[in-house]
């Protein structure tokens, strides 16, 4: 993960008083990069106004 991103969680966490156990970030930082590079996907295509619909895919995340 980027210093950036992992400086936004680390803020997002503090603000939500919230505190990440080391193994929990262990296994969360993967999903959150895997969630990232989809967003930029998304945001790279070009929709012409189109609406989108999320999906969640389970299989994904099936071996974690």
């Amino acid at each position: 993960m980027d210093k950036q991103t992992e400086e936004t969680l680390n803020r997002l966490l503090r603000r939500a008083g919230l505190k990440m156990a080391k193994s929990d970030r262990e296994r969360f930082i993967p999903m959150l990069e895997t969630y990232m590079e989809s967003l930029e996907k998304l945001h790279s295509i070009n929709l012409a106004g189109e609406e989108v619909g999320g999906v969640f895919r389970s299989e994904l995340y099936e071996d974690q």
